[in-house]
């Protein structure tokens, strides 16, 4: 299901094609809020940056 790569050493992979609906997703945040559409919502709470996170 993981993959490395010699050529991205840091990176950890995952093959798409093992993963099995259904499956959910629960973001934690929303990064980049500087440049989002006028249409995203942001739930309260949310943690936001307005960019570059140093």
């Amino acid at each position: 299901m993981f993959d490395r790569s010699e050529g991205f050493p840091h990176l950890l992979g995952v093959m798409v094609s093992q993963l099995q609906p259904p499956f959910e997703s629960r973001p934690a945040c929303r990064g980049y809020v500087s440049d989002k559409k006028a249409e995203v919502e942001i739930p309260e709470g949310m943690k936001q940056y307005e960019a570059g996170i140093n």
